[in-house]
Protein backbone atom coordinates (compact mmCIF):
# COMPACT_ATOMS: atom_id res chain seq x y z
CA UNK A 1 0.00 0.00 0.00
CA UNK A 2 1.52 3.22 -0.90
CA UNK A 3 0.94 6.35 1.13
CA UNK A 4 -0.91 9.00 0.73
CA UNK A 5 1.61 11.61 0.51
CA UNK A 6 3.77 9.80 -2.40
CA UNK A 7 0.68 9.99 -4.36
CA UNK A 8 2.07 13.32 -5.98
CA UNK A 9 5.35 12.33 -6.40
CA UNK A 10 4.50 8.93 -8.68
CA UNK A 11 1.91 11.21 -10.59
CA UNK A 12 4.53 13.04 -11.74
CA UNK A 13 6.85 10.19 -12.53
CA UNK A 14 4.29 8.43 -14.33
CA UNK A 15 3.64 11.79 -16.49
CA UNK A 16 7.31 11.74 -17.10
CA UNK A 17 7.70 8.09 -18.28
CA UNK A 18 4.76 8.66 -20.94
CA UNK A 19 6.76 11.59 -21.93
CA UNK A 20 10.15 10.05 -22.52
CA UNK A 21 7.51 7.08 -24.07
CA UNK A 22 6.49 9.66 -26.59
CA UNK A 23 10.20 11.13 -27.45
CA UNK A 24 11.54 7.59 -27.88
CA UNK A 25 8.93 6.42 -30.16
CA UNK A 26 9.65 9.72 -32.39
CA UNK A 27 13.62 9.28 -32.25
CA UNK A 28 13.32 5.33 -32.90
CA UNK A 29 10.55 4.76 -35.22
CA UNK A 30 9.23 8.05 -36.57
CA UNK A 31 12.64 9.99 -37.44
CA UNK A 32 15.53 6.74 -39.02
CA UNK A 33 12.50 6.32 -41.54
CA UNK A 34 12.52 10.31 -42.67
CA UNK A 35 16.10 10.12 -42.54
CA UNK A 36 16.77 6.59 -44.31
CA UNK A 37 14.40 5.81 -46.87
CA UNK A 38 14.13 7.87 -49.92
CA UNK A 39 12.05 10.99 -50.59
CA UNK A 40 10.61 9.53 -53.66
CA UNK A 41 8.29 7.13 -51.16
CA UNK A 42 7.61 9.86 -48.52
CA UNK A 43 4.21 10.53 -49.52
CA UNK A 44 0.84 10.13 -47.84
CA UNK A 45 0.10 7.06 -50.81
CA UNK A 46 3.28 5.37 -49.93
CA UNK A 47 3.44 2.22 -47.47
CA UNK A 48 5.47 4.44 -44.97
CA UNK A 49 3.09 7.15 -44.97
CA UNK A 50 0.33 5.96 -42.56
CA UNK A 51 3.13 4.35 -40.38
CA UNK A 52 4.87 8.02 -40.15
CA UNK A 53 1.70 10.28 -39.98
CA UNK A 54 0.18 7.39 -37.10
CA UNK A 55 3.29 7.49 -34.81
CA UNK A 56 3.67 11.36 -35.13
CA UNK A 57 -0.01 11.79 -34.36
CA UNK A 58 0.23 9.10 -30.92
CA UNK A 59 3.37 10.57 -29.96
CA UNK A 60 2.45 14.12 -29.91
CA UNK A 61 -0.66 12.97 -28.41
CA UNK A 62 1.15 10.90 -25.53
CA UNK A 63 2.89 14.01 -24.95
CA UNK A 64 0.51 15.98 -24.33
CA UNK A 65 -1.68 13.54 -22.06
CA UNK A 66 1.03 12.53 -20.56
CA UNK A 67 2.07 16.02 -19.05
CA UNK A 68 -0.92 16.44 -17.88
CA UNK A 69 -1.07 12.83 -15.75
CA UNK A 70 0.79 14.96 -12.84
CA UNK A 71 -2.70 16.24 -12.01
CA UNK A 72 -4.15 13.08 -10.86
CA UNK A 73 -6.92 12.47 -13.21
CA UNK A 74 -8.70 9.13 -13.55
CA UNK A 75 -9.66 10.34 -17.07
CA UNK A 76 -6.31 11.47 -18.44
CA UNK A 77 -5.27 8.40 -16.90
CA UNK A 78 -7.62 6.54 -18.94
CA UNK A 79 -7.03 7.99 -22.05
CA UNK A 80 -3.13 7.65 -21.83
CA UNK A 81 -3.82 3.97 -21.33
CA UNK A 82 -5.77 3.17 -24.37
CA UNK A 83 -3.60 5.18 -26.31
CA UNK A 84 -0.48 3.13 -24.96
CA UNK A 85 -2.27 -0.04 -25.46
CA UNK A 86 -2.89 1.51 -29.65
CA UNK A 87 0.99 1.14 -29.54
CA UNK A 88 1.48 -1.61 -28.31
CA UNK A 89 -0.56 -3.46 -30.90
CA UNK A 90 0.12 -1.45 -34.00
CA UNK A 91 3.81 -1.87 -33.17
CA UNK A 92 3.29 -5.60 -32.58
CA UNK A 93 1.35 -6.51 -35.15
CA UNK A 94 1.93 -3.88 -38.16
CA UNK A 95 5.25 -2.46 -37.98
CA UNK A 96 7.20 -5.26 -35.81
CA UNK A 97 9.10 -2.56 -33.77
CA UNK A 98 9.48 -4.78 -30.64
CA UNK A 99 12.34 -2.08 -28.67
CA UNK A 100 9.20 0.38 -29.02
CA UNK A 101 6.73 -2.55 -27.64
CA UNK A 102 9.07 -3.45 -24.64
CA UNK A 103 9.21 0.27 -23.45
CA UNK A 104 5.54 0.71 -24.17
CA UNK A 105 4.92 -1.90 -22.09
CA UNK A 106 7.18 -1.20 -19.32
CA UNK A 107 4.94 2.32 -18.92
CA UNK A 108 1.76 0.09 -19.47
CA UNK A 109 2.64 -1.99 -16.71
CA UNK A 110 3.57 1.12 -14.27
CA UNK A 111 0.39 3.05 -15.39
CA UNK A 112 -1.49 -0.14 -14.27
CA UNK A 113 0.51 -0.92 -11.05
CA UNK A 114 -0.29 3.06 -9.88
CA UNK A 115 -3.86 3.41 -11.17
CA UNK A 116 -5.11 4.51 -7.33
CA UNK A 117 -3.20 6.75 -7.48
CA UNK A 118 -5.38 8.73 -10.46
CA UNK A 119 -7.94 9.08 -8.57
CA UNK A 120 -8.74 12.96 -9.01
CA UNK A 121 -11.87 14.67 -11.01
CA UNK A 122 -10.84 16.08 -14.73
CA UNK A 123 -9.41 19.83 -14.28
CA UNK A 124 -8.63 21.73 -17.00
CA UNK A 125 -7.37 25.29 -17.10
CA UNK A 126 -8.69 28.13 -19.28
CA UNK A 127 -5.55 28.82 -20.42
CA UNK A 128 -5.37 24.92 -21.96
CA UNK A 129 -8.72 25.67 -22.97
CA UNK A 130 -8.21 28.77 -24.75
CA UNK A 131 -4.88 27.20 -26.67
CA UNK A 132 -6.45 24.15 -27.55
CA UNK A 133 -9.41 25.89 -28.94
CA UNK A 134 -7.35 28.39 -30.99
CA UNK A 135 -5.11 25.34 -32.06
CA UNK A 136 -8.17 23.71 -33.88
CA UNK A 137 -9.52 27.70 -34.99
CA UNK A 138 -5.97 27.86 -37.07
CA UNK A 139 -6.28 24.17 -38.80
CA UNK A 140 -9.54 24.41 -39.48
CA UNK A 141 -9.16 28.50 -40.95
CA UNK A 142 -5.67 27.25 -43.10
CA UNK A 143 -7.36 23.74 -44.56
CA UNK A 144 -10.84 24.72 -45.55
CA UNK A 145 -8.99 27.76 -47.03
CA UNK A 146 -6.37 26.89 -48.69
CA UNK A 147 -8.96 23.67 -49.98
CA UNK A 148 -11.63 26.36 -51.23
CA UNK A 149 -8.81 28.17 -53.14
CA UNK A 150 -6.98 25.04 -54.17
CA UNK A 151 -7.40 26.34 -57.62
CA UNK A 152 -5.18 29.42 -56.87
CA UNK A 153 -2.08 27.53 -55.64
CA UNK A 154 0.20 25.45 -57.38
CA UNK A 155 0.50 21.54 -56.02
CA UNK A 156 -2.57 21.45 -54.24
CA UNK A 157 -5.20 19.17 -55.35
CA UNK A 158 -6.52 17.71 -52.27
CA UNK A 159 -7.36 17.93 -48.52
CA UNK A 160 -4.13 15.96 -48.11
CA UNK A 161 -2.28 19.05 -49.48
CA UNK A 162 -4.37 21.54 -48.17
CA UNK A 163 -3.62 20.02 -44.41
CA UNK A 164 -0.22 19.63 -45.65
CA UNK A 165 0.56 22.86 -47.10
CA UNK A 166 -1.68 24.23 -43.46
CA UNK A 167 1.16 22.72 -41.09
CA UNK A 168 4.39 23.77 -43.35
CA UNK A 169 3.44 27.22 -43.38
CA UNK A 170 2.09 27.03 -39.34
CA UNK A 171 5.67 25.63 -38.95
CA UNK A 172 7.55 28.36 -40.53
CA UNK A 173 9.26 25.62 -42.67
CA UNK A 174 8.11 26.63 -46.13
CA UNK A 175 9.35 24.34 -48.48
CA UNK A 176 8.53 25.93 -51.76
CA UNK A 177 6.59 22.92 -53.12
CA UNK A 178 3.64 24.41 -52.72
CA UNK A 179 2.78 28.37 -53.12
CA UNK A 180 0.21 30.70 -53.84
CA UNK A 181 -0.25 32.23 -57.38
CA UNK A 182 -3.39 34.79 -57.38
CA UNK A 183 -3.39 37.95 -55.34
CA UNK A 184 -6.41 36.89 -52.86
CA UNK A 185 -4.45 33.25 -52.21
CA UNK A 186 -1.25 35.34 -51.41
CA UNK A 187 -3.71 37.98 -48.91
CA UNK A 188 -4.94 34.45 -47.82
CA UNK A 189 -1.61 33.03 -46.47
CA UNK A 190 -0.30 36.15 -45.09
CA UNK A 191 -3.87 35.86 -42.69
CA UNK A 192 -2.96 32.35 -42.45
CA UNK A 193 0.95 33.40 -41.29
CA UNK A 194 -0.91 36.33 -39.01
CA UNK A 195 -3.09 33.50 -37.27
CA UNK A 196 0.26 31.63 -36.84
CA UNK A 197 1.44 34.10 -35.35
CA UNK A 198 -1.21 34.52 -32.74
CA UNK A 199 -0.89 30.69 -31.92
CA UNK A 200 3.14 31.21 -31.47
CA UNK A 201 2.62 33.74 -28.80
CA UNK A 202 -0.04 32.39 -27.12
CA UNK A 203 1.50 29.39 -26.84
CA UNK A 204 4.62 30.97 -25.81
CA UNK A 205 2.57 32.92 -22.59
CA UNK A 206 1.12 29.74 -21.77
CA UNK A 207 4.45 28.28 -21.40
CA UNK A 208 6.31 30.97 -19.34
CA UNK A 209 3.12 31.44 -17.19
CA UNK A 210 3.06 27.21 -16.56
CA UNK A 211 6.79 27.25 -15.90
CA UNK A 212 6.59 30.53 -13.75
CA UNK A 213 4.23 28.43 -11.16
CA UNK A 214 6.42 25.80 -11.35
CA UNK A 215 9.21 27.27 -10.47
CA UNK A 216 7.13 29.25 -7.53
CA UNK A 217 6.08 26.22 -6.33
CA UNK A 218 9.94 24.85 -5.98
CA UNK A 219 11.26 28.23 -4.54
CA UNK A 220 8.24 28.21 -2.00
CA UNK A 221 9.13 24.65 -1.04
CA UNK A 222 13.01 25.41 -0.61
CA UNK A 223 11.81 28.65 0.93
CA UNK A 224 9.59 26.50 3.12
CA UNK A 225 6.30 28.75 2.23
CA UNK A 226 8.49 31.73 4.02
CA UNK A 227 6.71 35.09 2.01
CA UNK A 228 9.42 37.71 0.61
CA UNK A 229 8.41 40.07 3.43
CA UNK A 230 10.70 42.30 6.07
CA UNK A 231 9.87 45.28 7.70
CA UNK A 232 6.19 44.61 7.46
CA UNK A 233 2.81 44.48 10.18
CA UNK A 234 1.04 41.18 11.01
CA UNK A 235 -2.22 41.40 11.96
CA UNK A 236 -3.15 38.17 14.13
CA UNK A 237 -6.99 37.60 13.85
CA UNK A 238 -9.03 38.86 10.97
CA UNK A 239 -11.71 41.15 12.27
CA UNK A 240 -13.51 44.64 12.43
CA UNK A 241 -10.02 46.20 13.61
CA UNK A 242 -7.86 44.24 11.18
CA UNK A 243 -10.28 45.52 8.39
CA UNK A 244 -9.81 49.23 9.46
CA UNK A 245 -6.42 48.57 9.61
CA UNK A 246 -5.87 47.15 6.55
CA UNK A 247 -7.85 50.28 4.68
CA UNK A 248 -5.45 52.59 6.35
CA UNK A 249 -1.95 50.47 5.38
CA UNK A 250 -3.67 49.81 1.97
CA UNK A 251 -3.96 54.25 1.63
CA UNK A 252 -0.29 54.26 2.71
CA UNK A 253 1.41 51.63 1.35
CA UNK A 254 2.60 49.89 4.08
CA UNK A 255 3.21 45.97 3.65
CA UNK A 256 1.23 43.73 5.46
CA UNK A 257 0.19 40.19 6.69
CA UNK A 258 -2.81 38.61 8.13
CA UNK A 259 -2.61 35.66 9.98
CA UNK A 260 -6.31 33.96 10.76
CA UNK A 261 -7.69 30.49 11.94
CA UNK A 262 -10.96 30.90 9.72
CA UNK A 263 -10.48 28.37 6.56
CA UNK A 264 -14.35 28.90 5.51
CA UNK A 265 -13.03 32.15 3.06
CA UNK A 266 -15.47 35.20 2.24
CA UNK A 267 -15.26 37.73 -0.41
CA UNK A 268 -12.20 39.90 1.73
CA UNK A 269 -10.39 36.91 2.78
CA UNK A 270 -10.68 35.73 -0.78
CA UNK A 271 -8.82 38.83 -1.76
CA UNK A 272 -6.37 38.82 0.91
CA UNK A 273 -5.50 35.31 -0.21
CA UNK A 274 -5.10 35.83 -3.48
CA UNK A 275 -2.84 38.69 -2.72
CA UNK A 276 -0.32 36.33 -1.34
CA UNK A 277 -1.45 38.59 2.29
CA UNK A 278 -3.22 35.87 3.96
CA UNK A 279 -1.82 32.76 5.75
CA UNK A 280 -4.27 30.07 7.38
CA UNK A 281 -3.25 29.16 10.88
CA UNK A 282 -3.80 25.58 12.28
CA UNK A 283 -4.41 26.73 15.64
CA UNK A 284 -3.60 30.34 17.60
CA UNK A 285 0.03 31.15 17.19
CA UNK A 286 0.61 28.29 15.47
CA UNK A 287 4.75 28.49 14.65
CA UNK A 288 4.91 27.32 11.37
CA UNK A 289 2.56 29.76 10.27
CA UNK A 290 4.70 32.35 12.10
CA UNK A 291 7.60 31.12 10.05
CA UNK A 292 6.17 31.43 7.27
CA UNK A 293 5.19 35.29 8.29
CA UNK A 294 8.59 35.69 8.97
CA UNK A 295 7.57 37.64 11.96
CA UNK A 296 10.72 37.70 13.54
CA UNK A 297 11.51 40.48 10.42
CA UNK A 298 8.67 42.12 11.23
CA UNK A 299 7.71 45.79 12.32
CA UNK A 300 5.37 44.48 14.52
CA UNK A 301 2.93 42.32 15.49
CA UNK A 302 -0.86 43.11 16.36
CA UNK A 303 -3.01 40.67 18.03
CA UNK A 304 -6.85 40.91 17.88
CA UNK A 305 -9.05 38.36 17.76
CA UNK A 306 -12.65 38.48 18.84
CA UNK A 307 -12.40 37.58 22.11
CA UNK A 308 -9.65 37.77 24.84
CA UNK A 309 -9.31 34.82 25.39
CA UNK A 310 -7.48 33.86 21.85
CA UNK A 311 -6.04 36.92 22.17
CA UNK A 312 -3.79 36.12 25.57
CA UNK A 313 -3.17 32.46 23.76
CA UNK A 314 -1.94 33.78 20.88
CA UNK A 315 0.17 36.29 22.62
CA UNK A 316 2.19 33.91 24.44
CA UNK A 317 2.85 31.56 21.59
CA UNK A 318 3.68 34.62 19.33
CA UNK A 319 6.60 35.70 22.21
CA UNK A 320 7.75 31.84 22.92
CA UNK A 321 8.08 31.95 18.96
CA UNK A 322 10.25 35.51 18.90
CA UNK A 323 12.24 34.18 22.12
CA UNK A 324 13.30 30.46 20.47
CA UNK A 325 14.56 32.94 17.55
CA UNK A 326 17.86 34.83 20.14
CA UNK A 327 17.22 37.69 18.36
CA UNK A 328 18.68 41.27 19.73
CA UNK A 329 15.83 42.73 18.70
CA UNK A 330 12.10 41.49 18.29
CA UNK A 331 9.04 43.21 17.24
CA UNK A 332 6.70 44.86 19.36
CA UNK A 333 3.19 42.91 19.61
CA UNK A 334 0.59 44.71 20.49
CA UNK A 335 -2.41 43.27 21.74
CA UNK A 336 -6.50 44.25 21.42
CA UNK A 337 -8.08 43.16 24.81
CA UNK A 338 -11.86 44.21 25.60
CA UNK A 339 -11.93 43.49 29.25
CA UNK A 340 -9.66 45.40 31.96
CA UNK A 341 -9.17 42.35 33.99
CA UNK A 342 -7.57 40.96 30.95
CA UNK A 343 -4.85 43.60 30.22
CA UNK A 344 -2.44 42.60 33.32
CA UNK A 345 -3.30 38.82 31.70
CA UNK A 346 -1.73 39.90 28.17
CA UNK A 347 1.15 42.06 29.39
CA UNK A 348 2.13 39.22 31.55
CA UNK A 349 2.14 36.57 28.58
CA UNK A 350 4.55 38.91 26.46
CA UNK A 351 2.85 41.73 24.83
CA UNK A 352 4.66 45.22 24.45
CA UNK A 353 1.51 47.43 24.52
CA UNK A 354 -2.04 46.26 25.17
CA UNK A 355 -5.09 48.20 23.52
CA UNK A 356 -8.64 48.51 25.35
CA UNK A 357 -10.91 49.93 22.54
CA UNK A 358 -13.81 49.70 25.79
CA UNK A 359 -11.47 51.71 27.78
CA UNK A 360 -10.42 54.17 24.96
CA UNK A 361 -13.92 55.05 24.49
CA UNK A 362 -14.81 55.54 28.00
CA UNK A 363 -11.53 58.19 28.49
CA UNK A 364 -12.80 59.49 25.14
CA UNK A 365 -16.66 60.26 26.78
CA UNK A 366 -15.43 61.34 29.87
CA UNK A 367 -12.89 63.65 28.10
CA UNK A 368 -16.32 64.99 26.05
CA UNK A 369 -17.90 66.03 29.39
Amino acid sequence: MIPSRYFNMIAKICSVLVALNACMILSNDVLPILINHPNSDLIYTSQFGFRIFFQTINAYLLLFFGLLLYGRSRRIWQIVLVMVLIVIVCNTFLWSNYFVVTITIIVFTFLISTRKIHDQGLFISYGLIFFAGLLVFALLYGVIGVYLLRNDFTGVKSLHDAVYFCIVTYSTVGYGDIYPTSTIAKYFVISMILVGIVIFTSSITLLVYSMNIVIKKILNHINKGKIGMSNHIIIVGYGILAKILIQQYRKTNTEFLVIDTEKNFDYDRQVLFDEKRLLIAAYLGHNDTLLKSQAELAQKIIIAYDTDEATIFATLNTREYLESKNLSTTPKIISRILYDENVSKAKRVGADQVVSPHQLAAQQIMADE
